[in-house]
């Protein structure tokens, strides 16, 4: 029977800083409905140095003989390097502290380790449809029961093609209309930042210029090929740039991404693990990923994570979930009066969105005048 709960963010790959700075939100939000549904002790748990706090990361990492560097925000390792010692250190680390973990954008490389330690937890990501009336959340378990249970709150996947529905006709009948006009037939690369646990493999951090064969294919089979720059890169991204200006069927764009997928003329979007590509399925886009995106949210995906709303913060939900585990408290269902927006202005998590929203537009226009910055 399990007693006590840990929440927490990626332990293992994420410097303790980041951790906590995660960690305080995510707590304050879940710690409350999931004590009331589990009637269990819920804690936080979070790495530390040198015996401070939960979990050793360094004494986790040289016990598998590998070279810790705890200054990097995301030290990347590869599982299959981790030793048995190592191992046996987590599980009396954790179970120690409790019986099932429940982490916020866990990593692939956490969760293979956690499955590995036979270790339970409930995984929750942003989800990467960000054009909704709200944020969603992406959420799997590495128990095939809370799974099951997770589908239930699950929305229909209709509300997602009626939300892009919406931006393709505001792009022309809206309050700000569109004024970018691609070429019939052609396809759009979504760049990334270029420090990302989304975009590591094998030691590096990948780029498109690791995908040249695969970038040809799309001037080959398209008229023209647009390169999308995030907006967060500034600099450091030259060498992309002037393969991208070399090729003579691409072209660099900053036009804001919704604009670009609302865009019939655009048939492609591809990118290396962006989840725009995932959001561009709903606008009727053929979607590549040359690499992987962090999360699948395709239904036939085998470890598919499920997409969640505002119930995530409700005793209700959780009520449910973790039957599979404990007998949990009976809890009523309940809603916010009022749906839009709640959690992007709890975490103030805008993006795109301030291109699509008109009260946001508005906000980030005063904003800009009045000197002040916004993310």
């Amino acid at each position: 029977m399990i007693k006590q709960i840990l929440i927490c963010s990626d332990f293992l790959m994420t410097k303790e800083s980041e951790q906590k700075s995660n960690l305080r939100w995510t707590s304050d939000l879940l710690m409350r409905p999931i004590t009331k549904a589990s009637g269990c002790i819920v804690k936080d748990f979070c790495s530390g140095f040198r015996g401070k706090n939960d979990i050793d990361r360094a004494k986790f990492f040289e016990l598998s003989g590998l070279d810790f560097d705890p200054y990097k925000m995301h030290f990347f390792f590869d599982p299959k390097c981790i030793t048995n010692l190592s191992l046996e250190y987590l599980k009396n680390s954790v179970y120690s502290a409790g019986e099932l973990m429940i982490g916020y954008e866990l990593s692939e490389s956490t969760r293979t380790i956690l499955d590995a330690a036979g270790i339970s937890f409930i995984d929750i990501w942003l989800n990467p449809l960000r054009f909704m009336d709200d944020i969603y959340f992406s959420i799997r378990s590495n128990n095939s029961q809370i799974n099951a249970f997770l589908a239930e709150f699950e929305p229909n996947e209709e509300l997602f093609y009626m939300h892009a529905d919406r931006l393709i006709v505001q792009l022309y009948k809206g309050f700000r209309r569109g004024n970018f006009h691609p070429i019939e037939n052609s396809a759009l690369f979504v760049g990334q930042t270029l420090n990302d646990k989304a975009i590591y493999r094998n030691g590096t951090m990948l780029t498109v210029l690791d995908f040249k064969d695969q970038f040809s294919e799309l001037y080959k089979n398209h008229r023209h090929v647009y390169y999308s720059r995030h907006p967060f890169v500034k600099e450091g991204d030259e060498l992309i740039l002037s393969y991208i200006k070399s090729q003579r069927n691409a072209s660099i764009v900053n036009t804001p991404t919704y604009e670009l997928l609302a865009r019939k003329e655009i048939k492609t979007v591809a990118t290396i693990s962006s989840s725009v590509a995932s959001e561009a399925h709903f606008f009727y886009k053929n979607c590549q990923f040359f690499f992987e995106p962090p999360i699948q949210i395709q239904k036939k995906c085998e470890k598919r994570y499920t997409t969640v709303s505002h119930d995530l913060f409700t005793s209700y939900f959780w009520s449910k979930i973790l039957t599979p585990l404990i007998k949990t408290e009976k809890c009523a269902p309940v809603s916010y009066d009022s749906k839009k927006d709640k959690i992007r202005d709890t975490l103030s998590f805008y993006w795109g969105y301030r291109d699509i929203d008109k009260l946001e537009s508005l906000k980030k226009t005063i904003s800009t005048m009045r000197g002040i910055s916004h993310v």
